[in-house]
């Protein structure tokens, strides 16, 4: 229930992979098998992000997949504002999601990876080592913006702290 405390708060919330399930979940939307096999989607994955409170730009971020369920439904107060493709299933997953009126966003895909990440996680890519550097560089551009917008509101920044 700390979700719904901080969600009543008004202080900001990230969710990533789990996380932004369990936002969905806790705020009356459905997580799901990705596929019907249950198989888990690895790799790199290109998702179509448009413009909201976090990211003020439309943009296509690609970034790490590492997981076999995803939120299906998007929860009443929230808007869509991240789509793929499933690489497994071929089906549109819901990538990120944002409150209408509360600071509370939701990612599936993995924007705070790392190469001990994806070596651990045994997902090859088939790149360099710089290459996959570079992506991942470019892949934490949400949550840095997260942190830019906590930063930027003192109010909330405040509510953190204490």
């Amino acid at each position: 229930h700390l979700i719904l405390e901080y969600a009543s708060l008004n202080i900001p919330i990230l969710g990533i992979c789990f996380g932004h399930q369990l936002i969905a979940k806790v705020f009356g939307g459905r997580v799901d098998f990705i596929c019907e096999e249950q198989t888990k989607e690895i790799g790199f994955q290109k998702s179509k992000i448009t413009s909201n409170r976090l990211i003020n730009q439309v943009d296509d971020l690609e970034m790490i997949v590492s997981h076999r369920e995803a939120v299906v439904e998007c929860p009443e107060d929230f808007s869509v504002v991240g789509m793929r493709n499933g690489s497994m299933s071929n089906k549109p997953v819901i990538e990120m999601v944002e409150h209408q009126d509360k600071p509370i966003w939701g990612i599936q895909s993995h924007p705070e990876s790392t190469l001990d990440f994806l070596v651990h996680q045994n997902i090859d890519c088939g790149l360099s080592a710089d290459q996959i550097t570079n992506k991942l560089d470019r892949s934490f551009f949400p949550v840095q913006q997260f942190l830019n917008f906590v930063a930027a509101n003192d109010a909330l920044a405040g509510k953190i702290n204490k």
